[in-house]
């Protein structure tokens, strides 16, 4: 077996190309802790992240029926953004501008390049369960989820999100604190290390495949970021963005 059995809410083709773009600081923090962040789905700023679309409210109404039933479930689905963690990757063969000017801070962003079955293999000797899913992008006032959520599913809200964000062109890493477990996510939180989310071990051999400098990094920083790798025990290939190579006339 290539990997964990993870529970895949929406199966990416793991040969999907994928990216994380993020600033030096960030990077850093990565080869020390050897952990990727699992941010909180009630700590983004959309505040549509793990909601549902208008007509699947309607179609609620009509098959539960009851307002006790109705109220129940949306407590549910509220409390369980608090439980929900998402790591996220951009799907794309090549750099994004885009995602350049998006994450880079001070032109020290840099861009973990690798795929989706090597993003999965990396959680091998990870305690906790990973769910995968790519987003699917769709209107929240026309339409209703996408294959293979025909039916109801607690996951269907965290892997879907408006068609307004669709140049994320998103892969989803997403983990679970028991809701059974937790009685009050709140207090939880304050006990934890990160409030805002969780650190989560990965083995970075298997991670990344390549990592490529902001497109306006001069070669003194680029000479600064090839150190901090060798500093950190690592030699992963770097590489200078594409996207300020001199053009042809």
């Amino acid at each position: 077996m290539a990997y964990k059995e993870y529970k895949l809410c929406i199966d990416p083709n793991p040969d999907l190309i994928i990216w994380r773009y993020m600033s030096l600081q960030k990077f850093e923090l990565l080869l020390e802790d050897k952990s990727l962040f699992f941010c909180r789905a009630d700590k983004f700023s959309d505040p549509f992240e793990g909601t549902i679309p208008k007509r699947e409210a309607e179609y609620r109404i009509k098959s539960f029926g009851d307002v006790n039933s109705i109220k129940s479930i949306s407590n549910l689905h509220r409390r369980l953004k608090g439980h929900l963690l998402v790591n996220c990757w951009h799907i794309n063969n090549s750099e994004n501008d885009a995602m350049w000017r998006l994450y880079m801070k001070d032109n020290d962003g840099i861009a973990i390049k690798t795929t989706v079955k090597n993003l999965l293999d990396s959680f091998i000797d990870t305690k906790e369960e990973i769910y995968c899913s790519e987003i699917r992008y769709i209107d929240y006032e026309e339409d209703i989820w996408q294959p293979p959520f025909d039916h109801y599913n607690m996951f269907s809200p965290i892997s879907h999100k408006r068609k307004e964000f669709i140049h994320e062109n998103e892969v989803r890493l997403i983990h679970q604190i028991n809701l059974d477990m937790v009685s009050n996510i709140n207090n939880y939180w304050q006990e934890q290390p990160k409030e805002e989310g969780k650190d989560i071990l990965v083995n970075l051999h298997k991670l990344i495949n390549e990592i490529y400098i902001a497109p306006t990094s001069d070669e003194m920083h680029i000479d600064k970021i090839k150190l901090i790798i060798r500093k950190n025990g690592f030699d992963f290939k770097v590489e200078k963005s594409k996207l300020n190579n001199d053009p042809y006339y």
